[in-house]
């Protein structure tokens, strides 16, 4: 790839990921780490798609496109590759006549000559070191492609996953240009998330097709048209949230709109806008707002240990799209959305690397520690009296009033707050009987519990079944911009439970 003279401005923008990466596990357990590791190449590609400043294109994928010249039908990009215990970045030119997504997917196939295992989230058995992807779901992706396509199958085995490949439809399908096998691939990845949407939906098999993608993909300006179609296919009434909103009293059907919303958004970007962006180089998703690590990884951080799927969690839908140089061939379409992929449309080179430049060194500023870094935290660890496997653990500074451990606490339990909520201090032998209650909540501080001998009791006068225990443990320092009590953590069980 041919960098010019900015091969610098892309490694100082590579060092301030990495940096902020670092920087946001810095307070992770050893535990968390390992298990948010393998879905950084996610983390990487929101940050990725994700502008520099508020409510602009001034995106990494965008400022690499515009520095990097390698020809008019080229698509140029990055991704995170395993470095020993840690990763590195790699840069990446894809043509029609050479691209990376046909090239791993032919090496992926490979991995089951003569039979291999595949297991969800991991690469092969028979892992091909040439495919320098760390992402699960790429491999899944991959996976999920071959077999749709019938270049492996299914071997009779016991308690193992095994395929082997089909050598008649390996030398069929890869003896096509890659213009057609481009066409097939996208056929089969749009195909793919209409299976997905309809299985996990439950809805009648006519609100999203091959065709509604297509159109969506050449004639819409932004992700919200694809939202619209579906949920007004789907009978929702979308005229009356704005009004809904602007009074905040939100409707069932509202709730439920905002909750159709949260789902499609997880899968459309999962399913559709990822696997044809950051995957085959057919369109570039742009998220207009900076990425923010610290919220993006508490978003994440209290399911990484229960062992559940957390794609609901990674992903999320983008605003808008514009379709690459390779996706108007392969799709035969012209790119209506220019406007939101090309810098070079509106900033000279000059300009590009200014406004680069100044977004590093004010992320620089906001790094550095601030006076409040060094306060102690509390992990709280907050279980239900009746169940102690239905917990969470939040963390909060010291001098945290207990007004707000109440506040924050409902919020993540899902519970309303209510004036038949109490507060006590309940000795270690968990007797409520003997509890004493704490009159000034606002006041109190989470400081003069005395947690050797003494637990929180949040008690409610009528439902015991809500009553909420709290224990804790003074651990460390405060990360910086912990303004508020976060969740960081919480149990198999809950998380179960709230997603049923």
């Amino acid at each position: 790839m041919n960098l010019n003279n900015n091969v610098n401005i892309i490694e100082q923008l590579y060092e301030n990921f990495i940096n902020n990466y670092k920087e946001t596990v810095s307070s992770f357990t050893a535990a968390e780490k390992r298990e948010f590791a393998k879905f950084s190449s996610s983390f990487f590609n929101k940050w990725y798609f994700s502008s520099l400043f508020d409510d602009s294109i001034f995106s990494p994928s965008n400022i690499i496109n515009s520095v990097c010249h390698c020809g008019e039908s080229s698509v140029n990009s990055a991704r995170l590759v395993k470095n020993g215990s840690g990763f590195n970045i790699i840069y990446v030119s894809d043509t029609l006549e050479n691209h990376s997504f046909i090239n791993d997917l032919k090496a992926f196939c490979t991995c089951f000559e003569p039979a291999g295992v595949f297991e969800k989230n991991a690469p092969p058995q028979n892992y091909a070191d040439n495919i320098q992807n760390m992402d699960p779901f790429y491999w899944n992706y991959l996976f999920a492609l071959a077999e749709n396509n019938g270049l492996i199958k299914r071997m009779l085995s016991i308690n193992t996953n095994k395929y082997q490949t089909d050598p008649s439809a390996l030398s069929s399908f890869f003896s096509m240009d890659n213009t057609e096998m481009l066409r097939r691939l996208f056929d089969s990845a749009v195909g793919i998330f209409v299976n997905e949407f309809y299985k996990s939906s439950h809805v009648q098999e006519n609100i999203v097709s091959w065709e509604t993608v297509m159109d969506f993909l050449c004639n819409a300006a932004s992700v919200d048209e694809l939202f619209e179609s579906i949920l007004t296919s789907l009978g929702f009434n979308l005229e009356n949230i704005p009004r809904q909103n602007k009074c905040n009293e939100n409707s069932e059907e509202a709730e439920m709109i905002m909750t159709s919303a949260y789902f499609l958004g997880s899968l459309i970007s999962q399913w559709l806008l990822m696997p044809l962006g950051a995957y085959m180089k057919l369109i570039t998703p742009l998220y207009t707002m900076p990425f923010d690590f610290e919220a993006e990884a508490d978003y994440i951080r209290p399911f990484l240990l229960t062992g559940c799927d957390i794609s609901s969690e990674l992903f999320s839908p983008c605003n808008f799209f514009a379709l690459t140089s390779i996706g108007e061939k392969v799709l035969n379409a012209k790119n209506k959305n220019s406007v939101f992929s090309s810098l070079n449309e509106i900033f000279s080179q000059k300009q590009i690397n200014a406004l680069t430049l100044s977004y590093l060194k004010m992320n620089k500023i906001k790094s550095t520690k601030s006076p409040d870094a060094n306060k102690k935290l509390y992990k709280l660890k907050v279980f239900y009296k009746n169940d102690r496997n239905k917990w969470k653990i939040i963390a909060a500074e010291e001098k945290t009033t207990l007004e707000s451990i109440y506040i924050h606490t409902l919020s993540f339990f899902g519970i309303e707050t209510s004036n038949k909520y109490a507060f006590y201090l309940m000795n270690k032998g968990n007797n409520s009987k003997t509890a004493v209650r704490i009159n000034n909540p606002v006041k109190f501080l989470i400081d003069n519990v005395n947690w050797l001998t003494d637990n929180l009791l949040l008690k409610h006068s009528n439902d015991k079944s809500s009553d909420l225990i709290f224990t804790a443990t003074k651990s460390g320092s405060s990360r910086k911009n912990m303004a508020e009590p976060t969740l960081i953590r919480q149990s198999r069980e809950i998380t179960f439970e709230e997603r049923c």
